[in-house]
């Protein structure tokens, strides 16, 4: 049974596992599976051994083999056509290898994808992408799976390819003339990795026979069918000792992609705040040659304070029940509101997404609360009334140089993730295979799905605000019995996250009265 086999009998299952243990699955599986609450943790004392990157810090999987992405050359089509060998990824760019190079295509070959992932992380995404479109220039044929190059190259129709450690290395073996490169910069790698089932019935065994998988007896069987096992000391089918890249972790990924979401929120509320703030403080300050460093901080700051922290707590409200980005990144670190979402979907379980909602609840009731009731009305305002309409001043460049050195990334960074979506839209392969194409809209689902989210957008966006401005009559204009607590209860919507929001509609819809 193939790991891909092996996972999607998992996913049938899992409601009611049939078994206690899945050994032999891939990281990304792994986390997924951890993700999705399906996993048992246990922190097994046999696995100290193993390098931290091989094993998850919770104890909820452990890896105990990895295969890597590599080169191969055919050495006598090298020495024929007079090329030399490639020692790095950067060398696969020169122009002599033009139609001599094979890779297999990272939408459908996970070896491609490790291939690209390695670039990424070594060289930058700048560089990274300058490095692909100059393999693309020298690529002959893209294959569909990640063991294909090696034997192309092996069978000498191509001098040279990118594919992975164990179709290279065992071809080595058979006398074909190959050789393995290990990239010098380093390579990318994916695991091999067993864990317990949630529900596990025989708990003990399963835990006996992880701590057996991680002992040098174990490890050397697999090593004898198996590239690399993660225990050092021990070899796999593979001599070469590979240099792994160390991944980026998850949380600078989310919090970044976090501020880009909801910067235009935090701008609007701040810039209104400004706008608001009279000038004759500053004015008088600069009349008085204050400079402009202690206009800044001293005095347009401060009188900002007040808006610039309801900001924060609004996209503090924003974030933490933020399902896109999470999911999308996080790889297997838990967040409240995928973790609802996981127990709903894969499990079934209402109940235990409720838990998990409560606890959304209360992080965002509590902001909300504070935000209400705390900051309402708090603000600073300048003597002399309205704000009078005057004239823009030219900023200091000791203060735009460093604002521009701040903005200019944010910007630059905002165009280049919209960018790559809109030109990956009218690509084939995005920066592999630049050529324009339409088949992407050939799709009904995404003619259906834009219908559909255009029908319920606007009709929020039409019901929204004839009760919006209902409820702000009677608030506002109205004196009425429990005004404050009406108000909150009508404002909760705002502060509760949609996660709560979908799982707490179905508990109380999900059958009929």
């Amino acid at each position: 049974m193939s790991s891909n086999e092996l996972w999607s009998r998992v996913e049938a299952e899992a409601l009611n596992f049939q078994a206690d243990v899945i050994w032999g699955f891939m990281n990304m599986q792994a986390m997924i599976g951890a993700a999705k609450d399906w996993f048992m943790p246990y922190n097994s004392p046999a696995w100290k051994e193993i390098p931290i990157e091989f094993k998850d810090p919770d104890g909820l999987w452990y890896g105990f083999n990895y295969w890597f992405a590599a080169a191969v050359v055919n050495t006598d089509l090298l020495k024929k056509k007079n090329l030399p060998k490639p020692v790095s990824w950067a060398d696969m760019i020169n122009p002599v290898y033009k139609g001599e190079l094979v890779m297999p295509n990272p939408g459908t070959s996970g070896t491609a994808f490790l291939s690209v992932s390695a670039m990424m992380q070594i060289f930058g995404e700048e560089k990274g992408w300058e490095l692909l479109d100059g393999m693309n220039k020298n690529t002959g044929q893209y294959t569909k799976s990640g063991s294909a190059p090696a034997k192309l190259v092996a069978n000498g129709e191509y001098a040279l390819g990118i594919s992975w450690g164990h179709a290279i290395f065992s071809r080595v073996e058979e006398g074909f003339p190959i050789e393995g490169i290990i990239p010098s910069e380093g390579t990318a790698y994916d695991l091999d990795s067993v864990a317990i089932l949630k529900g596990c019935k025989n708990l003990e065994a399963a835990k006996k026979l992880i701590d057996w998988i991680a002992s040098k007896e174990a490890m050397e069987l697999v090593g004898q069918t198996r590239s690399k096992v993660t225990l050092p000391g021990v070899s796999g089918k593979v001599k070469l000792m590979p240099k792994l890249i160390k991944y980026n972790a998850v949380w600078p990924g989310v919090i970044l992609a976090q501020v880009i979401t909801f910067l235009p929120l935090g701008y609007l509320m701040i810039e209104n705040v400004l706008r608001s703030l009279g000038t004759n403080m500053e004015d008088a300050a600069m009349d008085m040659r204050a400079s402009d460093y202690d206009i800044l901080f001293k005095i347009t700051i401060p009188l900002s304070f007040p808006g610039i922290l309801k900001a924060a707590l609004l996209v503090f409200l924003m974030s933490i029940a933020d399902f896109g980005n999470p999911m999308l990144i996080s790889g297997n670190v838990h967040f409240l509101a995928t973790n609802a979402y996981f127990y709903w979907i894969s499990e079934n379980n209402l109940e235990m997404a409720a838990v998990f909602c409560v606890f959304l609840i209360i992080g965002s009731m509590l902001m909300f609360v504070i935000h209400e009731f705390i900051l309402k009305g708090k603000s600073f305002t300048t003597i002399g009334g309205k704000p009078q309409l005057v004239e823009e001043r030219p900023i200091s460049s000791k203060i735009l140089y460093p604002m521009l050195f701040v903005v200019g990334p944010v910007s630059a960074l905002i165009v280049a993730c919209f960018g790559m979506i809109f030109l990956g839209t009218f690509t084939k392969i995005l920066m592999i295979n630049n050529t324009f194409t339409l088949e992407q809209f050939s799709s009904p689902n995404g003619i259906r799905a834009l219908v559909t989210s255009l029908k319920f957008a606007l009709s929020a966006a039409c019901i929204a605000p004839l009760i919006g401005v209902t409820l702000s009559y009677i608030f506002i204009r109205k004196r009425i019995p429990f005004k404050k607590a009406l108000e909150f209860l009508a404002l909760r919507g705002f502060a509760v996250p949609g996660t709560v929001m979908g799982v707490g509609y179905i508990l109380a819809f999900n059958a009929p009265p």
